[in-house]
Order: C-alpha cells, then structure tokens, then sequence
C-alpha cells in the first residue's frame, strides 16, 4: 500500500521545470518564491521545515464536510454547549445525523454512496501530511509523498498544526496531538503515536482546532486549542477546559501535560521571543466594535474568551459589555488579562525571526499573516514596564489567502497559502519570502550546517559558546543538548558554564539559566551574585530560574521590589511557582505599590496569592481583610482561581483522588461579596457564577440585590440570575421588589422581570454568560404569585417594563378576570403587543365572548394588530378570517400586513384560500410579497411551485433571487448584518467605522441599488469590489506580480500593494491574469430567504 501510494506520484514528480520558481517582491528587499502548489497538496493550512530542509505541509480534506460547523447547525448550539468531553460528542453525532436532517446540509453529504446520510459519512474523508524535499537545490520542491493519512475518525479535526525536528513530526488533529517519524526512509511515517487525547469536545467554528505547535525554550512542545475545548486525562490528572480555548505544554516524551494558559478563542500559532516571551493573536468573535487581540501568555494567564459568548446575540454578554475583549474598562474582570493591543483582522500564522533569518532589517521582528486578507504584518516588541507594546508595524507582503508559517534552517520565511475564500477549493501552494541578497551569507550557511548536523558531536566547550551565537535555533540546539550530559548537573557552575557567567554576553547568560531550570539545578551563590546584577534582564532572569528549579526558596524579597518592573514580575511568578508562602508579605506590598497599574505585575501578584496561598487559607483570609481595595481585589481573584484549579484540574488516582473541595476559600469569597469596593464585590460574583458555579455561595450572591443593590451591572446582574437559580419565595420575592423599584436601571429592571417571566421555564442556558446550566421550573401557590403580582402592577411602567411585566404576571399564573382582560384588549392606549397579549389570555381563559373581542379588534385600523388576531380567529372563525383577507390585509397599504396575510392563506389551507391565492400566483403582481406568494403556494398549490420558480429564474441572472429585491425588513437586515453567526458580514465588513477591514466599507453601498447588492450576495464572484479580489499577472518576461484588483485605466492594470501603494502594469506586458477572487462565500447558501430579502433591504438604506 505504501508503495503504490509513492509510485502514483511519480509522473508529476518527473516533469521538468521550465522557468525559475514564479516570485513577488515583498517590502525592504524581500522576495516571495514558490515552492510547491496543487497538485501536490491542496487546502494547506500549516508548513513546517526539518533542520535538514525537508518540508511539511499538512493537508484538510474534512473542514465542514466531515468537520463540522455549528453555523451550519444552529439549532444544535444548545446541545453543543452541553457537551464536555469528546464522547459526548461522538455518543451525539452518532444519534443525531441522519438523512431527513441533512438532506438540504451545504456540506455533510452522502459522502460514502449508501443511499443514506448518517455519522459514518464523517469518516470518508481523511486528513493528511505531505512530505516535500528538493532533491536538486533549485528552491522549489519536486519530490512529494503522503507522509501520513487515516486521520478519519466521526470526531476528527482538521490537520491545522505541524512541526518536525530531525526526523520526529508532530502533528495536531483533534483529537489528538500526534507524533510520527519514518525510520525506513521511504518518506512515509511508519512510526505513529497519540500523545495525548481529548481534544475538541464541541462543534463550535469550522477552523477552531488545535495549531501552533513549536518548542519552547524549556524544551517542551507547546501549541494551541480553538475554543472547541480541552478533556484530557494525562499523568494522573484531568485537565477540564472543555469551553475554552488554551495553550498547552507537553514533554516531547510524552509526561508532565498541562494547561499553561486558558481563556482563548482561536489563537493559531504563538512565538517566543529571544527572552522566553510568549506572543500570540487570537481571533475576535466578530461583534460590533470588537477587535483581533494582541496578546502576552503568561503561565497561569486567564484571557477571558469562553464558547457560549459566542451565541449571545443581541442578549447581555459579558464579553463586550464588561470590556474583557478590550484592554481597559471601568468594570473589567481583574482576574482576566487583557490584551496589549487590538490588531489585524483575520490573524492565522505567527512567527519570530530566529535571529538571522532574512535580513537585517527584520531582526527583532514578530510576521503574521492575515487570511483572508491576503497580508503578512511585521512588527516588533518593546518592554512596557512588566507589560510590552507594539512598535513599527507594517504590511511585508501581500496578493494571496496567506495561513500557517513557519522560519526554515535557510532563514526563509515558509508560508502554506490556501489560493482562495474560506470553502475548500482543492488548491494551495508553499511559498518562501526571503532577501536574495542575504540567502547565500556565511551565518546563514553555517546556521543550516549546525542545525542539519546536530549536536550529539559538538564538545562541551563549543556547545557553551554557541548559547551565544546570533541564532536562536542554534543557542536553543546547544542549551537541549546540554541538559543531556550529566557533567553539568550540578548546583555551582563551573568550568566552560561558570565563563558564560563572566562573559559580557546577556543572550549566553539567559541560555544558560534556562539551561539550568531544564535540569533543576539551582545554586544559591550564583543567585546572589545575578540578584544585584546591573543588567535588570539577567535579575528577572535569575528569579525566574529560581522559581522553575524548586526548593529551596531563595530571597525573592529584594526582587519584589526591584525598581525594574519586569524583575518585579519574574520574582513574584517564582513565588508563586515555588508556592512559597513565607513570601506572600512581600507579594502583598508589591501589590499594593502597584495599585493595578500594570497588568502583568496584577497577574504576578494574583499568581502568586493563588498558589502560594492555597494551601494557606488563614495567610489568605488576612491579606482578604486588608485595608488596600487593591490587595482585597488581588485576594479575591486569587480566591477564584484556587477555586477553579480545584474544579478543573482533577486527580484520577491515589490519594490526591480524595481532596476535599476548599469550602474555606469559597467561604472567603462570601464575605467578599459584602466588600465596601465595588470592583471586589463584582470580582466575587464573578467568581460564584464561574461554570460550574459555587453553590454553597449562591445565598449569599442573591442576597446582594436586596442588601446591595447599587452594585456594579455586573454584579447585580449576577445576583438576579442566582436568585431565579434558588427558586425560593425569599429569592422570588427579591426579583419582584428590585424590579418594582422605578430608582433602579431600566435594564437591571427588565432582566429582574425576565427572571420571574421564566419560573415556569426549564431554559437551558444561563441569564448573564449563557454557559449550558439548565432551570429547573418552579412550583409555587397561587396566593404567593398573587403577592408578586401586587409588587409588579403598582410599580411605574413605561412600554418595555409593562410588556417584560406582562410576560412575568403570565408566567406567574396571575388570573385575570375576563372584563378587565376584554378592556385591555380593546383599550387604544395600550402598547398593540400588550392588547394582542390580553386577548390571546381571554382566549386561553374559556370565555365564549372572546370572539366577539377579536372580531372588533379585527375592525378596528390597526396593521399590526390585525394579522396576529386573524391568526387566533382562524380555527374558530376562518370565514371571518377569509373576509377579512379579501377586503383588507391582501390589499393593505401596509406591508407587512399584507406579507403575514399571504402567510395566514397558508395557515387556512381551505378552498377559499387557494382561491385568493390564485390571481397572485398568476400574475406575480406584488413583488414584495413575492416570498410569501411563494411559501403559501408550496402548502395550496404545490404543483405550481417548479415552473413559477423556473420562470423567475430564466427573466434573468438574478431572477432565481428575485423575492429578495423588495419586501424586506430593514431592521430585521441591521440584524442580520449584525448577528448572525452564519452569514458573519462583521468578520469582513464594516459600517461607520465599525466591523472588519478584510472586505470593502459599506457605509453607502445602498447607492449602488438593490440589483447590484443582490448580486454580490448571491454571485460574490461576478463582481468583485476594487481593492478586495486577490489576483496575480504574468508578464511576458516571465516575472509575477501580486495584489488586490483596483482598476484598469490609462491601458494599466492597477494592483494595490501590502503596504498601501499602488503597482501599475502595462497590458500590453501581461502575457496572463487569474480573476481576482473574492473570500466572501455566496449568502443564498448560508441565509434563510427571509434573511436574505431583509439584508438586502438594510444594506440598501445605507445612502
């Protein structure tokens, strides 16, 4: 099998080249080469180069159709959410896919040719990693094979990470992190092993999956989950991050598995910097006024992106509305880190020059690439006290859908590029970008020597040398191997090591403490000595290497107060990795010298009180009661992060299995709720809600909207979702009473009365974050809702507060009698919702005269009335209801009367209703009500439907979607634009300023006419706008240029460049051009025809 699989290849392999490799000029003296394209791989998505040059590209066959998107599927988000493992996924795919429900499905098919649609069509496609080498040294690959494939499972990921190092290739497909090698040299792994599993227990995004595999300089393997969440059971414990995004660490022998970081939505690689900085872009969730984020990773770093915030909607989401995805806020979560700048839309692959790689220029630099934008960014990093910020940012490169990158041993920057939008188009290719003037350098060759040679026969004493060298890769390959050879396993450097030390080399020195924390040996003298070292790099340094070495603690004292901010950090993350509680005094004072003015030195401080303290509650309960708000609010997160180690990090073995929860803790974060300071106040609710939840503080949480009702939104809103969570009279009554009072916010009123409007409710999702935790309905007597009831209807109401109120008294069983419902009913004062609402009530009471109400109503001018009452007469007065039709809503002035009249035919389904419809069908004469013309016809006249539709479609391109031309709901559109998670118009588009980058501004395309806005949804090729169709023209000398289509004038075709500027090529020099090609997928697969018309109606107000 192996062989016939490499043999098949072999025809392409042979074919000859017959240019140079097609290239693109980049910025500051950089080159884009190819390497390699389709039909070799298709759908790249990440690249990895070996020491010796060999190249790995994996390939997704499975993204949508067998990988699934919850876009998709939206009426599976509830149940998606309420998974947390991996089986749970599977047990659901297996019992829920079948052909009824997947019959219409854009992308899961009948993929294995049964006749049937079920959970075993996701396992037809595979993923797959190819291997490719360059056997003649022209730059360009032409040997390839099918490294490894089988990757197939019902639950299988995409293949969206890889990295390889001498011969061992990792590979990350959830659910699983792989690593494979070949040891019989024929190019495909005969060696495979999962090192650990667990990984993607939800649907959630296509794209979600795990990426970014890269070593760190402690020499473990490190990569990335997308929100799909982490259930994994390693090394005796069991890691519950399953709604979460994270970074992840692993020995490469496969122990010591942890989660580093969490709070990620979909960060697809990360970089270090030379000093073991860790960087990383996550992807917003493309709500309005969000942004990407640039973000520092720290050990034990929470960055507060959670998967339920993801299907909130137009509902409270704390994601936007307490600030946690943006840098700063009034009501931001202290115990969530926030992002050092918002940044590029459409971030995928990340990288740091290793240190001679490309060219001067570029040292120092951090690429990212941009799909679908086309982009590669540079920039670099500076210290900002413990923190960092964004320096010379810049566009590098640019002309195509560019995603995972990788640095290769030549010092090219390999970059995979998926060649299209975001659907599977079987294309993609490898590029290179590099300086051609320094490719050929003697450090760049004497680079890629040390690193295909290895080191297994460099002696010691060279190996210390190279922990100087310019090269990261080649200090990173002598530190590994150093940690290898016993001789230096001692806690006083000496010898070739103790030099290092003595020498002036800063980059030599950290290497080698990294060196030292590898094989966990400390030295007290040496300590002393880089504590009150000049350099504050080397101090930070130093109390870093402490803390990852262990006992015994050394004096970190003087280092928490360092006048270096970064030492600061260092120290206070060493007392916490050390758990060294003796410390937490000086942490404490650190604290508050810092007053929450630098983020990171907070983190530090909080890491410290977390894991120093928690074994300590009574430290904790002291430094709790502290006068300084700042240590309180430090104290309180630490309190919750103790909390949710417990919850989530479980022992499955031994005696560690029987830990008991911390009671005393949670206890602590219970007073905590009566803190003077808001911020502590909100910051402990938070705490108490955080899923799963402390149940034992929820009294206390709820008593909070009685006994401190002016508390932050946050806070209050957390405490009227925990009151409707207990159920009790004593937590129903404070619902009733905060919401009576007119002194409190309107919005907090309202949410108080949804509360009690769900006391009959078994909603699954929570009030205030939307995490899966099902309502249990309440029972309570007809005297107690009665009291409610009075609360509620004396209380000063405007329209929202009556119509929430109205659904309160409803759900409360609040008995009316059938004169006063009769009179609200009729009353024109009345809001028409709350009159509609009064007579479906007299009609669910019994009474015989309900009808005569309803037929009054019916009368009466009222448009938007009247259809919803037609509804309620149908069943017991159609031929009122077919009169009524007849002469006022089929003809009404207002439209959507007349739209929900074509819709009440369907609902009658009676010889008279197939009678009205019949002149409309014929002759199409209200075109925007043509929708509903069509849907009552598929339930009267169903024989009819084809040849109409047909009809439609051959007056013109357009005329298949011509129901979406007139009759939408602008409003409805604003919503759709907005919100729905399917169509996602904010990930590319943006209206006055806010939304994305990556396609044009719409602010007034409605000028543009409807026409034309219907065929960019539904034909987005057919006309893609300047600026934003990737393309590239081939001159007749050969030579490719690349970029955005942005006109043809003067007999010019004009390409805008990545760094804004304009590239004009002669026509009469362009010996062929691909189309320019536009990323958005068309909307009539991905929006309900409704949806689609009201689109169009909203974008077409934009003027």
């Amino acid at each position: 099998m192996r062989a016939a699989r490499s043999l098949a290849l072999l025809p392409l392999l042979a074919a000859p080249l017959a240019a140079a490799p097609e290239s693109h000029p980049c910025q500051n003296g950089l080159v884009r080469s190819l390497v390699a394209r389709e039909p070799m791989f298709r759908n790249p998505v990440a690249v990895a180069v070996d020491v010796d040059g060999t190249i790995y590209v994996t390939e997704t066959t499975r993204r949508k159709q067998a990988d699934l998107d919850i876009r998709e599927v939206m009426n599976w988000v509830v149940e998606d959410l309420s998974h947390t493992s991996v089986e749970d996924k599977r047990r659901f795919f297996r019992e829920n896919i079948t052909t009824e429900r997947f019959k219409k499905h854009p992308s899961l098919k009948d993929h294995d040719k049964n006749g049937r649609i079920d959970w075993q069509d996701l396992t037809v496609h595979s993923e797959k990693i190819h291997r490719l080498v360059d056997t003649d040294g022209d730059g360009m690959a032409d040997r390839s094979t099918v490294f490894a494939e089988g990757f197939n499972t019902e639950v299988t990921g995409i293949a969206a990470g890889v990295m390889a190092y001498r011969g061992d290739v990792y590979a990350t497909i959830a659910p699983d992190l792989w690593k494979l090698r070949d040891t019989d040299g024929d190019g495909v792994a005969d060696q495979r092993k999962s090192l650990v599993t667990g990984f993607g227990v939800h649907i959630n995004y296509a794209g979600h999956d795990m990426h970014g595999l890269t070593f760190g300089p402690d020499g473990k393997v490190y990569w990335t989950i997308g929100d799909k969440g982490t259930n994994v059971t390693a090394n005796g414990v069991q890691w519950l991050y399953p709604h979460e995004g994270a970074l992840l660490r692993y020995n490469p022998d496969g122990t010591e598995f942890e989660v580093f970081a969490r709070g990620l939505r979909n960060v697809q690689q990360i970089a270090f910097d030379d000093y073991g900085n860790i960087f990383g872009v996550d992807n917003d969730s493309d709500q309005k006024g969000e942004k990407e984020r640039l973000l520092f990773i720290p050990e034990g770093s929470d960055h507060g992106w959670r998967a339920y915030y993801q299907y909130r909607g137009a509902k409270y989401n704390p994601w936007m509305a307490e600030r946690i995805a943006f840098p700063d806020g009034d009501d931001r979560p202290a115990s969530i880190l926030p992002p050092l700048a918002l940044y590029h839309d459409g971030p995928s692959g990340f990288a740091y020059n290793p240190g001679t790689a490309l060219n001067d220029f570029y040292r120092g630099h951090f690429f990212l690439t941009q799909f679908p934008a086309g982009k590669i960014n540079a920039f670099k990093m500076e210290p900002d006290g413990a923190s960092f910020k964004m320096t010379g940012d810049h566009g590098m490169a640019g002309g195509t859908p560019f995603v995972g990158c990788n640095f290769g041993p030549d010092g090219a920057l390999y970059v995979a590029d998926w060649q299209g939008g975001y659907p599977l188009k079987e294309k993609g290719a490898v590029w290179k970008i590099d300086d051609p003037k320094e490719k050929g350098s003697a450090v760049r060759k004497e680079v890629a020597a040390m690193l295909k040679e290895g080191t297994a026969k460099v002696d010691d004493e060279e190996l210390i040398r190279r922990l100087a060298h310019p090269d990261q890769r080649v200090r990173l390959d002598a530190q590994w191997t150093l940690a290898t050879r016993s001789k230096f396993w001692s806690s006083t450097p000496s010898g070739y090591l103790a030099r290092v030390f003595k020498a002036d080399s800063l980059i030599a020195k950290v290497h080698a403490l990294w060196f030292l924390s590898q094989i966990k040996s400390f030295g007290g003298a040496l300590f002393a000595e880089l504590a009150k070292d000049p350099n504050p790099e080397l101090r930070a340094q130093a109390a870093k290497w402490a803390g990852e070495c262990g006992p015994p603690v050394p004096d970190l004292a003087p280092l928490l107060a360092d006048p270096s901010a970064r030492v600061r950090y260092h120290a206070a993350m060493a007392v916490g990795r050390l758990r060294a509680n003796v410390l937490l005094p000086a942490v404490v004072r650190m604290i508050e010298d810092n007053a929450g003015r630098d983020p990171m030195l907070r983190h530090a401080g909080q890491y410290a009180l977390r894991r120093a303290g928690a074994g300590h509650p009574d430290e904790l309960r002291a430094i709790a009661g502290s006068k300084s708000a700042v240590v309180r609010l430090a104290a309180t997160v630490a309190l919750r992060d103790i909390v949710q180690d417990h919850l989530r990090q479980i022992p499955t073995g031994g005696a560690g299995a029987e830990r008991r929860f911390p009671e005393r803790h949670a206890a602590l974060l219970e007073k905590l709720l009566l803190d003077p300071e808001p911020s502590v106040v909100s910051e402990a609710a938070r705490a108490v809600c955080e899923d799963p939840g402390i149940g034992s503080a929820y009294p206390a949480l709820a008593a909070l909207l009685e006994n401190s009702p002016d508390a932050r939104e946050s806070a209050v809103r957390r405490s009227i979702s925990t009151n409707r969570r207990l159920g009790d009279e004593a937590s129903l009554t404070r619902l009733a009473v905060f919401a009576a009072d007119a002194t409190r916010p309107q919005p907090l009123r309202i949410a108080a009365l949804e509360a009690l409007a769900s006391v009959k409710s078994n909603e699954p999702l929570d009030a205030v974050d939307g995490h899966y935790a099902p309502l249990n309905p309440l029972e309570f007597s007809p005297a107690f809702a009665t009291r409610l009831a009075l609360l509620l209807v004396s209380a000063p109401a405007d329209k929202a507060f009556s119509r929430q109120a109205a659904a309160a008294l409803d759900a409360l069983g609040v008995k009316q009698d059938a004169a006063a419902l009769t009179s609200q009913a009729l009353d024109p004062k009345l809001d028409p919702p709350l009159r509609l609402s009064a007579l479906r009530h007299l009609k669910e009471s019994g009474n015989a005269k309900w009808t005569e109400t309803a037929l009054a109503l019916l009368k009466q001018d009222l448009p938007a009335l009247r259809p919803e009452v037609a509804t309620l007469l149908a069943a017991d007065k159609p031929e009122a209801v077919v009169d009524y039709l007849k002469n006022t809503g089929l003809t009404s002035k207002d439209l959507p009367e007349r739209q929900a009249s074509f819709h009440l035919l369907a609902i009658l389904k009676s010889p008279a209703a197939k009678e009205l419809l019949a002149p409309y069908l014929a002759s199409l004469k209200d075109p925007a009500c043509l929708l509903e013309i069509l849907d009552a016809a598929r339930v009267l006249a169903p024989s009819s439907v084809a040849s109409i539709e047909s009809a439609l479609a051959a007056e013109s391109p357009l005329g298949k979607w011509s129901y979406a031309l007139e009759g939408g709901n602008a409003d409805a559109g604003r919503k759709v634009f907005a919100e729905n998670l399917a169509a996602n118009c904010t990930a590319c588009h943006r209206i006055d300023g806010e939304g994305s980058n990556v396609g044009p501004a719409l602010a007034k395309v409605g000028a543009k006419g409807r026409e034309h806005l219907l065929e960019s949804l539904v034909l987005p090729q057919a006309k893609v706008a300047a600026g934003f169709g990737l393309m590239t023209a081939t001159r007749k000398d050969g030579t490719v240029a690349a970029g955005a289509f942005l006109e043809e004038k003067d007999g010019k075709l004009v390409l805008s460049q990545p760094d804004g500027s304009k590239l004009g090529i002669p026509l009469a020099d362009i010996a062929s051009r691909t189309a320019p090609v536009s990323t958005m997928p068309p909307m009539d697969a991905i929006l309900k025809p409704a949806e689609l018309r009201d689109l169009v109606e909203f974008l077409s107000s934009l003027k």
